[in-house]
């Protein structure tokens, strides 16, 4: 039977009745404005929670990349590593850097083709590298891109661009819209010096801060219609939209670009038994608040301090949470240091 007693007071509604949520997460703003060191991370955007396949990314074409001409169809079933175009990933988005939004076009995206004219070259592993006029009668088409959404637009960090012309008999030009492509606006091209990202790069190029959208255009020219034509690999374009930490904090004027802080755990020490006996370790366990949204396999790098422009790897992150709806109070996590001999290494070095 039950008893004819009242509805029982729910414990969770004295727990938030002071506010703990708000009074301990303003504790460790505190602590972390007092022993946070500035970061900034990377992220694979081919890493999901789950280990499942990304959903809305555009896949490489260095999946389908083949040593035997006779399967160059055939995908594989994991990416180039050393690949720059999407940094080893297998997706165009490659990395995303902290505060920053970067966008690739290559073969794969989905573009508008001004006419037939224009075609896909093709490797000698039937792998598709660029775009090129096919018509021996045209002397001009374009590729335009996808009207990109920016996501509160502040500056531009770079736009850079591969291609393969001849100054003398063909070029490639690059204009943006801002209006969905009723205007049009050329880009000045000049000289890019790390070459494994592209050949050419932006100079003065400068959007109004908030602009909402932006589309591209590729323009293939050939000096005559008996002219070899020029070839379009791939741009790449990295905006900023979170304000830089000097702007926020004024303690950190020398450090221009958006970045976080995240402080030092009190070492511990675990012991565990395995196979061949006891394991012990301690483990290096760093904290941040709920803003910087820190996961497993990122790339976190230091910009101050002890531990300046050195690089390690998230692993076994927790989620610090409290009350009935687990509102998040803080992130902890360990780290592991990664060396040269790392193929990241040498990819996250052309993103800084």
């Amino acid at each position: 039977m039950r008893w004819t007693t009242p509805v029982r007071v729910d414990p969770r509604s004295v727990i938030d009745k002071y506010h703990l949520y708000e009074r301990t997460l303003n504790l460790l703003r505190a602590k972390m404005r007092g022993a946070g060191s500035p970061c900034t991370y990377f992220r694979n955007s081919a890493i999901t929670l789950y280990g499942t396949e990304p959903e809305g990314l555009v896949k490489c074409y260095c999946w389908s990349k083949s040593g035997d001409d006779s399967n160059a169809n055939q995908i594989k079933s994991s990416p180039d590593r050393d690949h720059a175009l999407c940094m080893g990933t297998g997706y165009l988005e490659g990395y995303q850097k902290y505060g920053y939004h970067h966008l690739v076009v290559s073969t794969p995206s989905d573009v508008t083709l001004s006419s037939n004219n224009i075609s896909v070259l093709t490797n000698s592993n039937g792998t598709p590298t660029a775009f090129s006029i096919s018509s021996p009668t045209s002397t001009l088409e374009y590729i335009d891109t996808e009207n990109f959404i920016l996501e509160n637009f502040q500056d531009i960090d770079f736009f850079i661009a591969r291609d393969s012309t001849d100054p003398a008999i063909n070029r490639v030009k690059y204009s943006y819209s801002i209006d969905n492509g009723i205007s049009w606006s050329d880009i000045t091209m000049i000289d890019y010096s790390l070459t494994r990202f592209g050949n050419r790069e932006s100079s003065g190029f400068i959007l109004p801060v908030l602009t909402p959208q932006i589309k591209f255009r590729i323009t293939l020219q050939k000096r005559t219609a008996s002219s070899p034509s020029p070839s379009f690999n791939s741009i790449r374009f990295r905006y900023r939209y979170q304000p830089n930490l000097s702007y926020i904090d004024p303690r950190y004027s020398d450090i221009t670009l958006p970045s976080f802080l995240a402080s030092r755990e009190q070492a511990t020490l675990e012991v565990s038994q395995g196979e061949y006996g006891f394991t012990t370790r301690r483990p290096m366990r760093w904290w941040t608040l709920p803003e910087a949204s820190i996961k497993n396999s990122d790339i976190i790098m230091f910009l101050a301090g002890e531990f300046e422009n050195q690089k390690y790897e998230v692993s076994n992150l927790i989620q610090h949470t409290h009350g009935p709806s687990l509102q998040l109070l803080h992130r902890s996590f360990e780290s592991s240091f990664l060396r040269d001999r790392q193929d990241i290494i040498r990819i996250l070095d052309l993103l800084i």
